[in-house]
This record gives structure tokens, C-alpha cells and sequence, in this order.
């Protein structure tokens, strides 16, 4: 190609840097809103079951029972993202949760089974939930609750990792819970918690004051 007189053979093309967003989160207390104002026993519990687990939204439609250890307080995450299993804390009332949902539709294999024949005939189905009901019913309770964050069933999972990091967890061990091949992935939750933004805060605080201190007054 021939421009300015000149024979561009290899035009180096420069991409634009790929646009980072900060996610929204939802507080505890915002998140028990999102779950008593869920109407549908199935959603609800999902929904819980993602916030108390950190998991994806195909990672808790395919929960099945074999998958919940109850001896080791642990469930069995299997083919997640990157085709890799991993183990992630069961907590007790979530436990207790899943157990009681299971005795209402007693399905033999999955913990979420698809409510297409309804919650009583739920044993009968071959399929478990689908993701774009599960997001339908995220929309619905967030819309009513009139949240002015973008929140999504994903969010259950970022502000389950947030409210992690700012209990004092540590981070490689989130990651493990979490699934992530890299720890700059887990790393990004920092910025999503007020927690070491406080520390930074009152350290920059304490060091303006030595220059204020030393300055003395400004007339």
C-alpha cells in the first residue's frame, strides 16, 4: 500500500487497552435483602448458595447431591472454569439450607433441579435450572429492591470474596476457594474492599501530620 509516496509493506496495528471495570458489590445486609425478597424457593436458595460459597452461576446449577461432603464441611466443585476442580468450603447453615430444599423436591441427582413441571414434580426432570432463569430472577429482586448498582448473580461471587479479604482472610487461600489459576486474579478484589483502603488511609493521615506538625503555622 502506497501512501505519502511510500510503500507501507508492515503497518503495526495499535489496539486500544482493554477498558477495566470496577464491579459492583452488595453488603451483607443488601445481600440478605436479595435473598428474603426472592419469591421462589429455588432461586432463593440458589442465590444463597452462590453468596455463601463464592461460585460461579453454572457452578451452583450443576450442584449435585454426591457432590456435598458433609463429614469434611466441603463441597466438590467440579469442571469450573478452565476444566479444573477444587474444593470450597461448605458452611454449616448452608448445609442445613440445601438439606431442607432437597427434602421439598428430592431429586436423586441434582441439588437445583429444573422447575419446568414444577417444585413437587421437580424429581422427575433430567435437567437442573437454567442460567437464564436464574439471571431473569436476579434482575427481578434487584429491580424491586430499586438498587442503583449493577448487580448480578455474578456479584454474589465479588462480594463474597470482598467480605473475605475484609474478615482477614488470606489471599492465597482465597484464591484457592475461589479457582483462580493466578493470584493477580484474586488480587483484584483489593479494590473492591474498604478494608486496606482504611489502613492506607490512616497511615497517609499520620504522615501529613508530621508535615503539618513540622511547618507549624501558615500565615
Amino acid at each position: 500500500m502506497y501512501v505519502l509516496k511510500r510503500n507501507w509493506v508492515d503497518i503495526p496495528v495499535i489496539q486500544s487497552p482493554k477498558i477495566q471495570r470496577i464491579p459492583d458489590i452488595v453488603t451483607t445486609d443488601e445481600a440478605s435483602q436479595i435473598f428474603t425478597s426472592t419469591r421462589k424457593l429455588s432461586y432463593r436458595v440458589l442465590f444463597f448458595t452462590l453468596y455463601s460459597m463464592g461460585l460461579r452461576l453454572g457452578e451452583g446449577l450443576r450442584l449435585q447431591v454426591g457432590d456435598i461432603d458433609d463429614i469434611r464441611q466441603r463441597v466438590h466443585i467440579r469442571d469450573a472454569k478452565g476444566n479444573k476442580d477444587r474444593f470450597v468450603p461448605l458452611p454449616q447453615n448452608t448445609l442445613h439450607i440445601l438439606r431442607t430444599f432437597w427434602k421439598v423436591h428430592k431429586h436423586p441427582l441434582f441439588l437445583f433441579p429444573n422447575r419446568k413441571w414444577g417444585l413437587k414434580n421437580a424429581h422427575l426432570v433430567d435437567t437442573h435450572l437454567e442460567m437464564s432463569g436464574a439471571q431473569v430472577a436476579m434482575k427481578a429482586v434487584v429491580e424491586e429492591l430499586k438498587f442503583k448498582k449493577k448487580i448480578t448473580c455474578h456479584s454474589l461471587r465479588h462480594s463474597y470474596a470482598t467480605h473475605l479479604l475484609e474478615a482477614g482472610v488470606d489471599m492465597l487461600e482465597l484464591q484457592k476457594i475461589l479457582g483462580h489459576v493466578s493470584l493477580l486474579t484474586t488480587s483484584k478484589y483489593t479494590h473492591l474492599t474498604t478494608h486496606t483502603t482504611m489502613r492506607a488511609d490512616k497511615h497517609i493521615n499520620k504522615i501529613m501530620d508530621m508535615f503539618i506538625i513540622s511547618w507549624g503555622k501558615i500565615s
